[in-house]
């Protein structure tokens, strides 16, 4: 299904390839859960993981080239960040943002509480996250 240098299965469906919004995840155990979801219907972009300076993990490690020249060669107008909301998820969606031609329109997952969660039981920072992106009812 996934591939290091051909399209996947995913990206070969040809009710995608006219679709100009694509998702950026850190893995493919990350494309699959937004992908069981069914309501994504746009082209996947897999990292290959996050900026971790610790851990020697710099863009030149992850596919941020290929990214770039996927958007340009699709011609793609909204980016969807699908990456996980840690201190190294947000400084590559930090980083990433900066590299992105400026024309394209980049968003970020929303983060908080989750669906029959409890807020007494969530740490601070979900709260946080969630009050931050509350949408109006």
């Amino acid at each position: 299904m996934f591939a290091d240098e051909n399209l996947c299965s995913i990206c070969q469906n040809e009710s995608r390839q006219s679709i100009a919004y694509l998702c950026v995840v850190e893995n493919a155990s990350d494309l699959m859960a937004i992908e069981k979801s069914g309501t994504f219907k746009g082209v996947y972009h897999i990292l290959g993981g996050v900026l971790n300076p610790l851990l020697g993990v710099g863009p030149d490690e992850l596919k941020m080239d290929q990214l770039r020249e996927k958007i340009i060669k699709k011609e793609i107008r909204e980016i969807i960040l699908a990456v996980n909301p840690s201190v190294e998820g947000d400084a590559t969606c930090s980083y990433l943002k900066s590299i992105l031609p400026g024309s394209v329109q980049v968003d970020r997952i929303g983060f908080g509480v989750p669906i029959g969660g409890s807020l007494e039981y969530l740490d601070p920072m979900t709260i946080t996250k969630a009050l931050e992106n509350r949408k109006r009812f």
